[in-house]
């Protein structure tokens, strides 16, 4: 009997040690789950990371992911369009109509645009007056509801030009008499979005060539001051410096609520705000003109880049600008575009994987304070630069002019280039202050 109450007490003992181990275990991963949610599924399709290397609490790390998805992304620097035209085209310089945005007529020298091109015989002409001898007319919404297409032949080709998603601009206007003519007449479409036949991202990412070291990194972030710094896009700010958040915004409402989202985030963690204009500036070669506007990253941990639609493969060049060397913060992204696949991964901070605005700003908060693990993190994002991405569209362009002739693909054009604009770009509406989206109707984004 002895024996037998001892071997039982082991056994209880052993017992007691397993269901201690399994509650301790368990409290901890619930703990972790409250602080970095890992269940919650993208609105974006994309995979639950949040592209960080960790925070400070040693039980939080193992739940944070990682994305390998970058390496075959189009938005990576080396993985550009293929142009397969033969170099030594015969079919001699193709002329480009260009009558879309005014902003892009200072490009009218064919060295500056075509020069590092495989294939450079185009040449372009910023002049409206006429389309004679053109191979190719590049057009945008305003040239749509003004006047109908030019005169359709074979050897020429209609480019609908549009950089902006539905919601800021379509030329389904009210009162538009001239937008039905166009609506089969257009053979190519440039755009920002990946499924377009001439594909312009804002910029590509691309890899450093000699990347900066760890320790010089650790200290820059000792001299930092301040957790986040958001760039408002749309924001009409005096100089005298900074007004009150509710006074920020732009009278247009955001798709992804933004307003909501950032009021809530300031309840748990104070942030400074600035335009494209002031982050410009930071980037700014020259030291008066950085002196001037007084406003440098280096102080803060983190640069609230939020998109004001989210439409699938929309993203701004606020993005990108966050990207270059003289931006030493961390970006924490927010839209309808898939971070995880086309981001480096451990770059960024994707605040729609988060349990709202309140957990984020906590979690901020936190990885600041792990000098280690954010160093870490911004050293990563220093590996990799920003690319312009406007040059090797114009590349597309020419290549494909001198493909044309022999491609008949090519010359194929859009059964209603109208419904391929405003359908196919897949925006959402974020009216909470949560991660949750709902999916509005192409009428009601046009609209907005």
């Amino acid at each position: 009997m002895w024996r037998f109450g001892v071997r039982l007490s082991k056994k209880t003992l052993y017992g007691c040690c397993v269901v201690t181990a399994t509650c301790f275990t368990v409290v901890l991963l619930l703990y972790a789950t409250k602080r970095v949610t890992v269940t919650k599924p993208l609105a974006t399709g994309g995979r639950d990371d949040r592209g960080t290397p960790g925070v400070r609490h040693w039980w939080l790390r193992p739940v944070v992911g990682r994305g390998m998805t970058y390496a075959t992304s189009p938005y990576n620097a080396d993985n550009k369009r293929e142009l397969t035209a033969p170099a030594d085209s015969s079919s001699g310089v193709k002329v480009i109509s260009w009558q879309a945005a005014r902003s892009l007529r200072v490009l009218s020298t064919t060295s500056d645009m075509f020069a590092q091109c495989p294939v450079s015989a185009c040449r372009v002409s910023p002049s409206s007056k006429s389309t004679q001898g053109a191979a190719a007319v590049v057009f945008d919404d305003g040239k749509m509801a003004k006047q109908t297409p030019p005169m359709l032949r074979a050897d020429r080709v209609l480019v609908y030009y549009n950089m902006r998603p539905p919601g800021e601009a379509t030329f389904r206007a009210k009162g538009d008499l001239f937008a039905r003519y166009w609506t089969a007449a257009v053979t190519w479409v440039w755009s920002y979005r990946l499924d377009s036949d001439i594909f312009q991202p804002f910029a590509y990412i691309a890899k450093t060539s000699q990347p900066g070291k760890l320790k010089s990194v650790e200290d820059g972030v000792r001299k930092k001051g301040k957790v986040a710094v958001w760039i408002n896009p749309k924001v009409s700010r005096r100089a005298d410096g900074l007004e009150d958040i509710d006074k920020n915004f732009h009278t247009g409402r955001s798709l992804t609520g933004v307003e909501e989202y950032l009021k809530e985030f300031k309840k748990e963690l104070a942030f400074d705000t600035m335009d494209m204009i002031d982050l410009q500036a930071a980037m700014d070669p020259t030291p008066a003109e950085r002196a001037r506007r007084g406003f440098t990253l280096s102080k803060y941990y983190f640069v609230l880049a939020f998109e004001w639609v989210a439409c699938r493969d929309y993203v701004t060049d606020l993005l990108f600008a966050t990207f270059d060397p003289r931006v030493q913060a961390v970006p924490v992204v927010r839209g309808g575009f898939n971070y995880t696949q086309h981001l480096p991964p451990d770059t960024y901070i994707n605040a729609d994987l988060f349990d709202g605005p309140r957990e984020l700003a906590r979690y901020l908060d936190d990885l600041a304070s792990d000098s280690k693990a954010y160093s870490k993190l911004l050293w990563r994002k220093g590996q990799y630069s920003r690319q312009d991405g406007l040059q090797h569209a114009w590349c597309q362009l020419c290549d494909m002019l001198h493909r044309a002739p022999r491609d008949a693909h090519l010359n194929d054009r859009y059964d209603d280039v109208q419904a391929w604009f405003t359908q196919g770009a897949s925006c959402t509406s974020t009216n909470t202050t949560d991660t949750t989206t709902v999916v509005t109707s192409d009428a009601a984004v046009t609209q907005q």
